[in-house]
């Protein structure tokens, strides 16, 4: 037991210097619990996470030792047997894509379709003959996509506006050329205009019809002097239609044909999108 004075030593002696600030310090340094948390809160809180905490991982799990050979004999059966499925689909796609005998790629000559008015689309019976107007070919420039029952001469009108266009331009540039030298020449009457001093007539005047009748009969000038006009895909022509076989194998690689030509001319008609083998056409090059 402390002496009185001691005691009074003890309560009269001054603090340490630098007491104040370390008692600062440590205040400081005590953990901080927001004021609307009560001590109560805490032990509850803490409760309810130690109840929902995840159960801990298992070594094999954490080292990634999970593989097929662990699943079910049930799993694994239906497993490889889905990959062989989706392996013979993808065989089966493939193989209609593509041509595995290249001489089945055939193709005829625009310029000989469109000879005599588009005669070959007058009816789509067709025979060995119609067969060997196309031939053996590397790659298609257009697939004609259409259906019989659009008349043959708007066909024909279709095909010439896309096939026969530059020549007829070509044309019509030469017709233009030679119509106004033939005019400054003054072997071609000009009209008077006045104050304008006189100007031609014919070569306006010609000229449109010049590129009309390039338009639609170009293709069989261009076939008589031995110009067939680029690879396309005629149906009546590259698929055989009396060899059921060859129409089978021809009419089974259609997407082939698609996929090998560099672009599709849809002959456009009412009744384009009711037939189904024009709608697979248009679906396929899509």
């Amino acid at each position: 037991m402390r002496s009185l004075p001691d005691a009074g030593l003890a309560q009269a002696s001054p603090p340490l210097p630098g007491s104040s600030t370390l008692k600062a310090l440590t205040s400081q340094q005590s953990p901080w619990r927001p004021p609307s948390l009560p001590e109560a809160q805490d032990v509850a809180t803490s409760e309810v996470v130690e109840r929902h905490a995840c159960p801990r991982a298992s070594d094999g799990q954490l080292e990634g030792k999970m593989s097929y050979t662990n699943m079910p004999p049930t799993c694994a059966i239906s497993t490889g047997q889905s990959m062989e499925a989706e392996s013979s689909a993808l065989d089966g796609i493939q193989g209609c894509i593509t041509f595995s005998d290249k001489s089945l790629l055939r193709g005829s000559r625009a310029f000989q379709l469109q000879r005599r008015g588009g005669q070959i689309f007058k009816n789509s019976e067709g025979s060995a003959a119609t067969f060997n107007l196309s031939a053996p070919v590397v790659r298609l420039k257009a697939f004609i996509s259409h259906n019989w029952s659009t008349h043959r001469r708007k066909k024909f009108m279709c095909l010439a506006m896309y096939f026969n266009w530059w020549p007829a331009w070509a044309a019509t540039l030469l017709a233009a050329g030679a119509l106004t030298a033939l005019t400054a020449a003054g072997l071609l009457p000009t009209v008077d205009l006045g104050g304008y001093g006189e100007a031609g007539f014919a070569c306006s005047a010609l000229c449109p019809l010049v590129f009309l009748l390039a338009l639609f009969t170009s293709s069989e000038v261009l076939a008589a002097l031995g110009f067939s006009g680029p690879a396309v895909f005629l149906d009546k022509t590259c698929i055989h239609q009396t060899n059921r076989d060859l129409q089978r194998e021809g009419i089974l690689r259609l997407a082939a044909f698609l996929n090998d030509s560099a672009s599709m001319v849809v002959v456009y008609s009412p009744t384009y999108l009711t037939k189904l083998w024009t709608v697979y056409e248009l679906a396929s090059m899509l």
